[in-house]
């Protein structure tokens, strides 16, 4: 019993951070596209959620967990394959939904999509997050203190490299 506690207090630790850093990611992209936007890290970062529609994102996220999952069984390289393939997930959604567009998707669309702009850019997000393991680990040996700019950092990064696949592939999304 105790077991089980820790594993649901554990699960639902998960899907508040999970949800936290979307949002980061999310205004991220905002910010990337519009520097005037007033940007109060607080408040902001909360406005996505002011959106009825913001549980989408969890169905999604136990939807790409679940197809990782199964491609992990098979290996682990094909597993990270899916991984990389499914990386601009989020991204996707949050264009679509920005767009009103978010009725004529269903939630695995939004993962087809994500594996249809990382066709022939699956190399480079591999690349991208190596680029990542001397941070993460620098915010490690800092025991977490380092990671208050590292995280920000690599959504910022990842929200460029975003935004750059959508600008080679405008008619993907």
């Amino acid at each position: 019993m105790h077991s089980f506690k820790l594993i649901s207090t554990g699960g639902i630790i998960y899907l508040i951070v999970l949800v936290l850093v979307l949002s980061v990611f999310f205004r991220s992209l905002d910010w990337l596209r519009n520097p005037d936007l007033d940007f109060s890290p607080l408040k902001s970062n909360f406005m996505y959620y002011r959106n009825p529609d913001w549980w989408q994102l969890i169905v999604i996220y136990l939807i790409k967990g679940f197809f990782t999952i199964l491609w992990l069984l098979l290996l682990v390289i094909p597993g990270y394959i899916k991984i990389c393939s499914y990386s601009q997930t989020y991204f996707i959604y949050k264009d679509v939904q920005a767009r009103g567009d978010g009725d004529k998707y269903t939630f695995t669309d939004y993962i087809t999509k994500s594996r249809q702009l990382m066709d022939g850019n699956k190399w480079r997000y591999f690349v991208l997050q190596l680029s990542y393991i001397g941070w993460y680990f620098l915010g490690y040996i800092t025991f977490g203190i380092a990671l208050i700019w590292v995280i920000p950092y690599v959504c910022m990064t990842n929200a460029n490299f975003y935004k750059d696949l959508v600008e080679q592939n405008p008619d993907v999304i």
